[in-house]
């Protein structure tokens, strides 16, 4: 098992591979001192930045690594990775606050001071913060073409 999950197989893998449930696995990788199976390695994101690039769609990408979709979704956003068929939706009544938000990042606020300053908490801070970063890149890479303007209230919570 200490094999398997230094191999960088993800619990269910693991599970699915010694025909045991997933929860088992955690019991004995927590007996091992290996709280939890690596996630992910800078091999493996430069896997799914190379498969964006070629423009994979993200469900694609889950698929042929064997992932939820939400796991290339949530490292998509958390190092940044764009491709050619990225697309941003830019809410028009959020921007006012997406400026705010940044123009107090930039003067070196803590998440925890801006979350208290805008009426959120600095999870949503952090989180939104990840969103417009990886809205820029998008912008960067495919233009303007990429944009897309819609007159809806943002569907981020906190930040309504």
């Amino acid at each position: 098992m200490r094999q398997l999950a230094a191999s960088g197989m993800t619990r269910d893998k693991i599970a699915a591979e010694m025909g045991v449930v997933a929860n088992t696995v955690s019991v004995h990788l927590k007996r091992l001192g290996m709280q939890r199976v690596p996630r992910i390695s800078e091999e493996r994101i430069q896997l799914i930045a190379d498969m964006l690039a070629r423009g994979r769609s993200r469900s694609t990408i889950a698929r042929l690594l064997g992932v939820q979709t939400s796991y290339i979704y949530y490292h998509v956003r958390k190092h940044g990775l764009v491709g050619p068929r990225t697309v941003v939706n830019i809410d028009v009544e959020q921007a006012e606050r997406d400026a705010l938000l940044l123009r107090l990042a930039g003067e070196g606020m803590s998440h925890t001071t801006i979350a208290r300053r805008m009426g959120t908490s600095a999870t949503n801070v952090r989180s939104k913060l990840m969103t417009l970063a990886h809205r820029d890149e998008v912008i960067e890479l495919n233009g303007m073409a990429a944009v897309r303007y819609v007159n809806r209230r943002s569907m981020t919570a906190g930040f309504r």
